[in-house]
């Protein structure tokens, strides 16, 4: 149904390049944004599924059924890797201005504003990495289990173990922060009706990932103050400027960060 719609895919079903002509027949804007719309249907489907698989999946019991969860994820996180590399030019932004130095840690957060040739593009490549943030949120993860179980491995930081857990989390809050503050960086340069819409569910995913510093430094504390600031602002812009209701999301993201959301900036 989809390739009869227009999206170009390869056999193994990935989305197929269009920024290589010799080899692909490259897909029109609109296509490519249609393909990022599939990949985020087949993304929520796979959350909506998680809790809900039939017991034949895991019929030996404990750690079993995070096994096909997490091949079925790897292969979707590869499929999104695919659609973002086979972007053509208009998916990246024409300016990037970075704050000014002076101002930088004091009023304004250490990110640039990016701006895109076309509206579509910038509320495609918000969606892109907002999916990306709850791709890394919803990853399954082993379970560690007895001796008998087929997953458990000799190893001192096996899959499983608490060691490993430790890394996987760190990596995720981590490339998260990267992926928000993608989020940001476009909502801040963006004037189009439909982009500021259509970012409401993308600055609020980016807000969800600032509820906790990366450390404990002032300087880290501050620069996590203004990010909350710039999303707050962002969304109420949007209520502002569209009618679009965001205030429930901003009360949502102040209950989530605490009394002290601002980090005293």
């Amino acid at each position: 149904m989809w390739k009869s719609a227009g999206i170009h895919m390869t056999p193994d079903g990935y989305v197929a390049p269009s920024n290589d002509p010799a080899l692909h027949d490259p897909m029109t804007d609109d296509m490519v944004s249609n393909a990022m719309v599939w990949l985020v249907m087949k993304l929520v489907n796979f959350i909506a599924a998680g809790d809900d698989l039939p017991p034949e999946i895991s019929p030996l019991g404990l750690g079993i059924r995070q096994k096909p969860l997490l091949d079925y994820w790897t292969s979707l996180s590869s499929q999104f890797d695919a659609w973002h590399a086979g972007l053509p030019d208009g998916f990246a932004p024409i300016s990037t201005i970075w704050p000014d130095a002076t101002t930088t840690s004091t009023t304004k957060p250490h990110i640039p504003r990016k701006w895109f040739a076309r509206p579509m593009c910038a509320s495609t490549m918000q969606w892109y990495h907002f999916a990306r943030i709850e791709l890394l949120h919803n990853k399954p993860h082993l379970s560690t289990g007895t001796s008998s179980s087929p997953l458990s491995l000799p190893a001192t930081r096996s899959p499983g173990s608490l060691a490993e857990r430790h890394v996987s989390y760190a990596s995720i809050v981590a490339q998260s922060r990267v992926h928000a503050s993608e989020i940001i960086s476009i909502a801040l340069a963006q004037t189009d009706e439909g982009v500021l819409i259509h970012g409401v569910q993308p600055l609020y995913a980016a807000g969800q990932v600032l509820a906790v510093p990366v450390d404990g430094s002032e300087e880290a504390g501050r620069e996590l103050g203004l990010l909350r600031r710039a999303v707050v602002g962002l969304l109420r812009d949007v209520e502002r400027d569209t009618g679009w209701a965001t205030s429930y999301r901003v009360e949502q993201l102040e209950a989530q960060w605490g009394e002290d959301w601002d980090m005293g900036v």
